[in-house]
């Protein structure tokens, strides 16, 4: 199939609409789909974002074609012709011409899940002699000169093949969203060339969406910027054409650079915005935006830090100042930092973009996460990477490395959320000089009611070694890389018994793969320098302690990490960064199932503050975004004793309906009047069933806890703490009595918060049937020493549809 119909100009073909078309080195042919709505453009992004531009190709760039048979589809070996260059080779600083192809702004799930590509073809060619449109190898082996041969991905030519058979122009190729091309392209004279390249796919619902977009390639030096399509200049291969004699011209300003180099002064380069395409359709961008230059895409945008950014890390390490978590004792480090430095960028986040806050609820979050850390063209980084708040710095790393929200070391991908209107620093650490490509997705959702994310790759050249004038952003070089869930390790290790959660760093972690859902546990070493042990979740026990609140924590409020030692609590996260976005139609549903022991439980994260879960509310589903990551949490009951909690995740997937797992927690809750038997810490719940009743002896906690402590909920973050919602035993969250102060005061909180939207079940029955309990006399309730939780009907979250 051919496609001939143009839906949208890449550049105008004559000044007629237009001054004369804006020319680059490099030209992204992107293709783009919006509210139904695709189109192809050319510009500097891969994400076709403006201006439109037409490529020039140098007098200079004459290639004759190899001997070599994998060359033979290019014609004649021997044969001059010019060439583009291939985007391994690619160097912004010499006069050479680079063409890509891109669908790297097409979200798979924009597309139809049995077809999910776009079909290109090529017509239309107007042009002064042959031509021929090809992919390129997308990497070589170390050290291998170009040119490369073209691959088979897709082939357009209007020349011969070394056997006299035709190139052809006539085939449709079939490439995947979400993917950037080599691409080359090879003429046979120079002057205008002009041909239409469009795409059609089918969409999610069915139908079908067509786009295309007329090329323009200027070859050679000596052929017009808005030369009419055909347009011949007769150059002779090989020979420097001569300049046209003209005026001396007008001293004129230097153009405006189209890669910014940022050397100092404060740039959020972490800058999402939301814009809306010709329908309205509104989508999330990652910009960056520096005080001076404005907003900048991250493709147009290199970040430097110098030498003046230099720390050395003490050798040795000690328990109170260890960096294990980005280098070696006595090691250089750089490190662009938290509060402003003379000489050195300022780097932040901001998600407080005008464009956002109007597309977003009030208490919206964004996901920040960092998928990976590499070198120029997906090569190793230089060295380890370490994302913090700034009191590893501002503490000297003491306790606990605190406020970790990335590190290589510990594995990537690792993320963390922040508030709409939000604006942070951090100390973005790195372990050698180079330049570092930093791939970054951001995730809200909008006004529509979806989810929308935007990924980019942000590029930092760090130290002295590589000049950053000479580097070209990483996000025009390579490809976004490959996101998978957090990376992990069998322990090292095992034992027989279960395992205590009573200090350093975990997470619950989600993983699709294909019907299977899994739960898994991560532990992480005390200094966060080595990827996370993999275990069983049903094989651990929880250990909380009394906090200063009256509720009994074993999982601390991140937030509050410099108020104690690496080792000395839990501190417990959960993520969903192994179920792919693409392979779900909604997000994560979290429940507690049953709740067995003396009293509640509830989940909270921080920034924003948001309540999750709390059974005395009845609050007992949430939803969590996909492939979402979170940092700080806390986790409690409400009295001393032993829990079991049964939770059940489940996720709806494109291809295999609603898949689901469910695992049984157990907690220990150490306090006053809780006396352990033998089997309290060797046995969990799947072992052993033995809870603590809700009637029990313990102190449920005093009645005026006093002024939050470390770790403690915050009431100026939300409603003022008030007493759980008593219940009899037998149903969820009851404990005979009033619980302690919970987070929630009675009132679950509402709205997307960290990739979660909370629902809760309706506490009206609930306390219906705890006042004709309670009416039957106490004599009933101490009667009853084994308590066993049943299932509250709950409200189901809404699934929230994919873009």
């Amino acid at each position: 199939m051919v496609l001939t119909a143009v839906a949208a100009m890449l550049v105008p073909v004559g000044a007629a609409t237009a001054d004369t078309p804006e020319e680059s080195k490099l030209v992204n042919v992107a293709a783009s789909i919006a509210g139904g709505t695709g189109t192809v453009r050319g510009s500097a992004s891969p994400n076709g974002t403006a201006p439109d531009l037409q490529l020039r190709v140098p007098s200079r760039l004459v290639q004759e074609i190899p001997a070599d048979p994998s060359f033979s589809w290019l014609g004649t070996s021997g044969q001059p012709r010019w060439s583009t260059v291939s985007l391994l080779d690619y160097d912004q600083t010499q006069d050479v011409a680079a063409l890509r192809l891109s669908t790297r702004s097409v979200r798979p799930a924009t597309l139809a899940a049995a077809d999910p590509n776009l079909y290109f073809a090529v017509s239309n060619v107007v042009a002064p002699g042959s031509f021929a449109l090809y992919g390129l190898p997308e990497s070589r082996e170390a050290g291998a000169p170009g040119p490369d041969a073209p691959t088979d991905l897709f082939r357009w030519g209007t020349g011969e093949q070394r056997d006299g058979s035709p190139q052809g122009m006539d085939a449709t190729y079939a490439l995947p969203a979400r993917e950037m091309f080599n691409t080359g392209a090879s003429f046979g004279a120079s002057g205008m060339y002009c041909f239409d390249l469009g795409f059609t796919a089918t969409l999610a619902d069915g139908n079908a969406v067509a786009a295309g977009g007329t090329v323009r390639i200027a070859v050679g030096d000596t052929v017009a910027a808005d030369a009419p399509c055909g347009t011949a200049t007769g150059e002779i291969p090989g020979e420097a054409p001569d300049p046209e004699p003209s005026p001396d011209p007008e001293p004129s300003p230097d153009p405006e650079p189209r890669v910014h180099v940022v050397t100092e002064g404060h740039i959020d380069a972490v800058a999402p915005e939301v814009v809306t395409d010709a329908s309205g359709a509104p989508s999330l961008a990652l910009r960056a935006h520096h005080d001076t230059l404005g907003t900048i895409d991250w493709d147009d945008l290199v970040l430097h830090s110098d030498d003046t950014a230099r720390l050395t890390l003490p050798a040795p390490f000690t328990p109170a100042d260890d960096w294990s978590f980005v280098g070696e004792p006595g090691q250089r480090i750089w490190n662009s930092p938290y509060s402003q430095a003379e000489g050195l960028p300022w780097v932040g986040m901001s998600t407080q973009a005008p464009t956002l806050r109007a597309a977003t609820a009030d208490d919206a979050s964004v996901s920040v996460r960092i998928d990976a850390v590499t070198g120029p063209g997906g090569t190793p980084a230089p060295g380890h990477f370490a994302l913090d708040t700034g009191r590893a710095h501002n503490y000297g790393s003491e306790k606990n490395g605190a406020g970790l929200l990335a590190t290589t070391r510990n594995g990537l991908p690792a993320g963390y959320l922040l508030p709409v209107g939000t604006h942070v620093h951090y100390n973005w650490f790195f372990g050698r000089p180079g330049v570092y490509c930093m791939a970054v997705t951001v995730g809200a959702e909008l006004a529509d009611g979806t989810l929308h994310t935007a990924s980019g790759q942000l590029t930092h050249v760090v130290g002295e070694t590589v000049d950053p004038a000479t580097v070209q952003p990483c996000g025009t070089t390579a490809r976004y890389p490959a996101v998978g869930g957090r990376p992990s390790v069998p322990p090292a290790d095992p034992t027989d018994g279960p395992v205590l959660v009573q200090g350093g760093f975990w997470d619950v972690s989600l993983g699709l793969d294909g019907t299977d859902l899994g739960a898994d546990l991560l532990r992480s070493g005390s200094h966060r320098d080595t990827l996370p042990e993999q275990l069983d979740l049903e094989a651990a026990i929880f250990r909380a302690f009394l906090a200063d609140d009256g509720t009994y924590r074993f999982g601390h409020d991140g937030g509050k990490l410099s108020y104690y030692a690496r080792d000395e609590v839990p501190y417990l996260r959960w993520n969903t960064l192994g179920v792919p976005r693409d392979e779900v139609t909604g997000d994560v549903t979290w429940t507690i199932d049953r709740l067995d022991g003396p009293g509640g439980l509830w989940v909270q994260q921080e920034k924003p503050r948001r309540t999750v879960l709390d059974t005395s509310a009845g609050l007992t589903t949430a939803s969590l975004w996909p492939q979402t990551d979170t940092s700080n949490t806390t986790w409690a009951v409400t009295r001393p004793g032993k829990y079991c909690v049964e939770m059940t995740w489940s996720a709806p997937t494109r291809e295999h309906g609603a898949v689901s797992t469910t695992r049984t927690l157990t907690v220990v809750a150490d306090g006053d009047g809780f006396e352990h038997d033998a089997d309290t810490l060797t046995k969990t719940c799947t072992e052993d069933d033995a809870t603590t009743p809700p009637d029990g002896e313990p102190d449920p906690g005093p009645s005026d806890p006093g002024a939050p402590g470390p770790g403690a909920p915050d009431p100026s973050q939300g409603p003022d703490p008030s007493p759980g919602v008593s219940v009899p035993p037998g149903e969820l969250g009851g404990t005979g009595s009033q619980d302690p102060p919970g987070p929630g005061g009675g009132t679950p909180d509402a709205g997307p918060g960290g990739g979660l939207a909370a629902t809760g079940a309706e506490p009206l029955a609930v306390v219906v049937a705890a006042a004709v309990l309670l009416a039957a006399g106490s004599g009933l309730l101490l009667a009853r020493r084994r308590w066993t939780a049943a299932l509250l009907p709950r409200t189901n979250s809404p699934e929230r549809s994919q873009p």
